[in-house]
């Protein structure tokens, strides 16, 4: 699929960018930037050379989540599959497209939750709210500026978070703060989301490119396929009764799997070049510790 100004992909080796791109909506979601960010996602899923995959949003701000000025029409017009807008036809049944658009939503968001080749980093800053905010919970790594304006104000347009907000947002700030978030529909802030479990970092907005960057290469230093078996497990593990989810970790061929990177001989050897890796790795965020 080709994409349009609302929305750049861009690739820089095995680094893969999705550039949010309606800075003046502060990158609220409509319905053609829904479609191809679907669409975006599975172009890393099968693009053999991604490693990584950084979702920002252009100007400064992330994403402001759907947006509301298209819903009165939304489910009145007719939508296409290799379309990238809405069509001025009528829809002969409303009620089939809003399903297909909330359907479309949660489809998008197992497609990066699951990228298990793919490290995938959330570059929060500005505005982080509902869609947005939803966006985030399925990467694997989340970085904020201090004051980025987190929030799920669906309930005080009438309606519910339709891809994470009262799902997956519990199994990183719990029930009870789920329900504050959903049911006040407040603000806060991103150190809040540090504190809360939704973000990894607070980073300046002047450093935040940089760090980003940072994390991308000490993650291109890593097995891929490591990485893979990993996310595969951590994925997977967070649900069900311990003593079936640690199956997954059980070794039932060599090292679960191709290894491209052999640690254990390196260790054994006192290889420089994993000495260089370990100490990279052990001193990262090291600011951060208590």
């Amino acid at each position: 699929m080709e994409f349009d100004d609302e929305l750049r992909y861009e690739k820089d080796g095995p680094i893969r960018r999705v550039i949010l791109n309606r800075p003046t909506k502060h990158n609220a979601l409509n319905v053609s930037m829904q479609k191809q960010l679907h669409e975006a996602i599975r172009a890393v899923r099968f693009d053999e050379e991604a490693r990584v995959l950084i979702i920002r949003g252009a100007g400064d701000t992330f994403c402001a989540g759907d947006d509301i000025a298209e819903m009165p029409i939304l489910n009145t017009r007719k939508l296409s599959f290799d379309s990238a807008t809405t069509l001025a036809e009528p829809s002969s049944d409303p009620e089939w497209s809003t399903y297909l658009i909330v359907s479309m939503f949660q489809e998008t968001a197992a497609l990066l939750e699951n990228l298990t080749d793919v490290v995938t980093i959330a570059a929060v800053d500005g505005v982080c709210m509902g869609g947005g905010l939803e966006l985030t919970l399925c990467c694997d790594f989340v970085l904020t500026t201090p004051d980025a304006r987190w929030g799920m104000p669906e309930i005080d347009m009438g309606i519910t978070p339709g891809w994470g907000g009262c799902t997956r947002l519990q199994r990183f700030a719990g029930r009870r703060r789920t329900k504050e978030i959903n049911l006040l529909g407040y603000e806060f802030s991103g150190r809040q989301a540090l504190e809360w479990d939704l973000a990894n970092r607070v980073v300046e907005r002047e450093e935040l490119d940089t760090e980003v960057n940072r994390l991308a290469e000490l993650m291109l230093q890593k097995s891929k396929y490591a990485i893979r078996r990993s996310k595969h497990v951590l994925n997977r593990a967070a649900d069900g009764p311990m003593g079936q989810v640690a199956a997954f970790e059980l070794p039932i061929d060599p090292a679960a799997g191709p290894m491209d990177v052999h640690g254990i001989d390196s260790f054994a050897e006192k290889s420089q070049d994993l000495a260089t890796l370990r100490n990279q790795s052990r001193t990262f965020w090291a600011d951060q510790r208590l």
